[in-house]
């Protein structure tokens, strides 16, 4: 698929990932397949690491050597190389929503090049760091905090070991980011813009729903559950377009 269509579909964001095993064709099939059909709004089959932890997952011999699930709407990228990965981060500076994955021996280096000399990478138009943009998924948490300590107090980067609660998270981050796309867009006030929206929040919601079979963080009838929030957006949004359509209608007839 190529970019101008991927702009027309509404997608403005991408996944990287940097981590030596991840990126191997030979290993590792199962997390990826896990990730991809998570965070992708429009998987028709989510892959469940409810019963199993990805370390049972990685030790699994026996696996599907298939990668078409990384076939996604949306660029996924995975790097075994820190050199290649920045690049590719720098690429795409300012033109994608960057939502980027390291390991802790990968990105002990990384992290601290893109913070202190490429920290456009993750920051918007008035030079504000996004929130939650930099993963660091790795098994020794602490490891990875004592190099990381100095740069934990940007909102941009998270460190995790747990692999539900953080594949959870960046479903529900990716979510958050899709809802603000879609309150941008219906602030241009017309029919196509109110379209787009809806179409943001409906990959929102279903990415909601998908975050929530990994790992619930609200219960459902808590009224912060963003699943509610984007649903109620969903319904004011379908009424806007009905109004907008009506108008166009009305103002048809009477020229």
């Amino acid at each position: 698929m190529g970019e101008i269509e991927l702009q027309r579909r509404g997608y403005n964001h991408m996944i990287v990932w940097l981590d030596q095993n991840i990126a191997s064709k030979d290993e590792y099939h199962n997390v990826r397949k896990v990730f991809t059909t998570t965070t992708n709004p429009e998987s028709t089959l989510q892959t469940s690491i409810t019963d199993l932890d990805i370390t049972n997952l990685i030790c699994d011999e026996i696996t599907q050597r298939d990668d078409r699930f990384l076939d996604v709407p949306f660029p996924f990228m995975l790097f075994d190389k820190a050199s290649q990965c920045l690049t590719c981060l720098r690429e795409n500076a300012g033109k994608k929503r960057i939502f980027f994955i390291t390991s802790s021996q990968l990105g002990k280096d990384i992290v601290k090049r893109i913070l202190e000399e490429y920290p456009e990478i993750f920051q918007d138009n008035q030079g504000k760091f996004y929130d939650d943009s930099i993963y660091v998924f790795c098994g020794d948490a602490k490891y990875a905090t004592g190099w990381a300590i100095d740069y934990l107090d940007q909102i941009c980067i998270q460190v995790e070991n747990d692999d539900q609660k953080f594949l959870a998270r960046l479903t529900r981050d990716i979510a958050k980011y899709l809802v603000s796309q879609g309150q941008q867009e219906l602030s241009n006030d017309n029919v196509s813009a109110a379209q787009l929206a809806l179409q943001y929040f409906t990959w929102a919601k279903q990415l909601y729903v998908q975050a929530d079979k990994v790992r619930y963080a609200y219960r459902s009838d808590d009224p912060k559950n963003p699943l509610n929030v984007v649903i109620q957006l969903i319904i004011d949004t379908e009424q806007k377009i009905k109004q907008f359509q009506s108008s166009n209608i009305q103002e048809g007839t009477e020229n």
